[in-house]
């Protein structure tokens, strides 16, 4: 049996987020720099990836209705709780928006493309009264590897190629076979997360249908199924719970999800269609706990196989994918054989 391996996989890969991980990223390391320069502060530069730009440059700001890479480090700066991680901006206040952006605007914080070939780099100086603190995140939303301070290096902590928390070591062992017998076999003690997840995640999908999002895709697809333009069916609802879910944490919702390895999305993906499936066909609690784990593994399962590609750019299609084999579990058809699952 693969137990504790695979429990520690979920304790490693399941993080809870708020907004966006790319300008949280970003947040999180102007918030770490901050706690190492006093006094008021002169500049603020980023230097960032060209994927972290285009990613992080117009989605919404958890908590304001504002974007921009410039705002999100002035932000995190003033206001920001490094220690709460992809949770950096939990505690910002109107007062801490305002500050941000008249930092903004006094070019205070200003933004450059880094010249480098990782595919997720984040770099964010602080210069206050005479003195500097850089912090640099590269591989992993979370995964300071430098921080220096007037020239010292004070931690050179942190993975130097961080493409997952959990480690290869562990993640080989995952089958779809293993993951199949592990989720019908493990104590719901050890499945926390993966609860907290459904209830994060659902409430996210929630806020999406109830609000005006972004694009509002999933409150379209709620309206149309209303209007009786779609069937008010398990695909319908699944896909209507999923996209509000992202509909609001790409618009600003300051509620936080459960992310799979990096992704909030992705995370929400893993989950919002299963919940979608268990509310539909009438599920109990326990089943639809195991199909979540199901669903969360052979995501983490089939990302680890991407080694080609950028962990946080798996395209959806993929979990799709991921959803229908957890739904099929959840149903109860044939749910105990994993050449099903396969």
């Amino acid at each position: 049996m693969h137990t504790n391996t695979f429990i520690n996989i979920l304790q490693n890969e399941l993080v809870i987020a708020l907004g966006c991980t790319e300008p949280v990223a970003i947040a999180l390391a102007a918030a770490k720099a901050r706690t190492y320069v006093d006094g008021n502060i002169d500049n603020i530069t980023v230097y960032a990836s060209a994927g972290i730009i285009k990613n992080a440059l117009a989605v919404g700001i958890p908590g304001t209705d504002l974007t921009g890479i410039d705002f999100v480090a002035a932000l995190g700066a003033i206001a920001g709780n490094a220690e709460k991680q992809l949770e950096v901006l939990a505690d910002i206040k109107p007062e801490d928006i305002s500050v941000a952006q008249s930092m903004v605007e006094r070019g205070v914080s200003v933004v450059h493309l880094s010249d480098t070939t990782r595919k997720l780099y984040i770099e964010v100086i602080i210069e206050a009264e005479q003195r500097y603190a850089k912090v640099v995140i590269t591989d992993n939303h979370t995964n300071i590897t430098l921080v220096e301070v007037d020239g010292q290096v004070v931690d050179t902590g942190g993975c130097a190629s961080a493409s997952f928390k959990s480690s290869n070591a562990e993640r080989s062992e995952l089958t779809v076979e293993s993951i199949v017998e592990f989720v019908n076999t493990v104590d719901l003690v050890h499945l926390g997360l993966v609860k907290q997840s459904i209830e994060l995640n659902r409430k996210a999908g929630l806020d999406g249908l109830e609000h005006s999002y972004g694009l509002e895709v999933g409150k379209t697809i709620k309206e149309n199924v209303q209007k009786g333009i779609l069937s008010d069916d398990l695909i319908s609802h699944a896909m209507a719970l999923a996209a509000a879910g992202s509909d609001a944490r790409m618009a600003g919702s300051s509620m936080p999800v459960m992310a799979n390895s990096g992704s909030g999305n992705q995370g929400i993906a893993a989950t919002n269609p299963v919940i979608a499936a268990a509310e539909k066909l009438g599920a109990s609690e326990e089943k639809l706990i195991r199909a979540v784990a199901l669903s969360h593994l052979i995501t983490i399962h089939i990302k680890s196989k991407f080694r080609i590609m950028r962990r946080h750019r798996i395209r959806y299609g993929c979990k799709l994918w991921h959803n229908l084999s957890a739904w099929r579990r959840e149903t109860g058809d044939k749910s105990g054989d994993p050449k099903y699952a396969r």
